[in-house]
C-alpha cells in the first residue's frame, strides 16, 4: 500500500509541475519562440496595402448602453504625424467630435454642435479649448459627463507626448 501511495504522489507531483521536468530530462523539445508569429492578426493583402504608411489613432467612445468607454482605431497618413503634436492632437479631438465610424456598438461622447477652437500641448499638458456647445448641449448627468471627459483624456494620452489634459471653453 505504501509503495502504491508513494508512486501515486510522485506521479501527481510530476503532472502538477507541468512539462518543464520532462523538458529538462530531454523527453520533450522546448518550444522555440522565434518560430512563432509575433501577431495573430490575419488580414487580406488588399487591407494590408491600404494600411501601409498609416498611423493608428485610438479613439474612445461610449459603448451602446453608455456606461463604459470602448476603443475605435482609425488610421491617418504618416505624413500627418510630421506636422507636430498640436496638429495630431487636434485631429484626435476633431475625430471624437465627428463621432464613431462604426454605426453599431458605439455612441458619440461629445455633444452635437461642439467645435474645437484649438489644442496646445506644452510640457506634457494638452489644453483643449472647445466651443460653448460642449457645455450647453451636453445631456448632463455625472456618468455622461465623466464619459465625455475621459473619452477625450484617454484618446489624447495615447500620445506619448501628452500626460495630462486641461479643458477650457471659448
Amino acid at each position: 500500500k505504501y509503495i502504491l501511495l508513494v508512486v501515486i504522489i510522485v506521479m501527481v507531483g510530476i503532472l502538477a509541475s507541468g512539462c518543464s521536468i520532462l523538458q529538462k530530462l530531454g523527453f520533450i523539445e522546448p518550444e522555440n519562440d522565434e518560430l512563432r508569429p509575433a501577431s495573430s492578426v490575419v488580414m487580406e493583402e488588399e487591407m494590408a496595402r491600404r494600411l501601409e504608411n498609416k498611423y493608428p489613432i485610438r479613439l474612445y467612445f461610449a459603448n451602446e448602453d453608455g456606461t463604459k468607454l470602448r476603443v475605435e482605431i482609425r488610421y491617418i497618413d504618416d505624413s500627418e504625424t510630421e506636422k507636430g503634436i498640436n496638429y495630431l492632437a487636434s485631429i484626435i479631438v476633431n475625430e471624437l467630435i465627428n463621432g464613431p465610424a462604426a454605426k453599431e456598438g458605439l455612441l458619440p461622447t461629445i455633444p452635437e454642435g461642439t467645435k474645437l477652437n484649438f489644442v496646445e500641448v506644452k510640457d506634457g499638458v494638452a489644453t483643449v479649448d472647445l466651443s460653448k456647445e460642449f457645455v450647453d448641449n451636453h445631456m448632463g448627468g455625472r456618468n455622461a459627463e465623466q464619459l465625455t471627459l475621459y473619452s477625450i483624456v484617454n484618446s489624447l494620452t495615447e500620445l506619448s507626448e501628452i500626460q495630462k489634459v486641461k479643458f477650457t471653453i471659448d
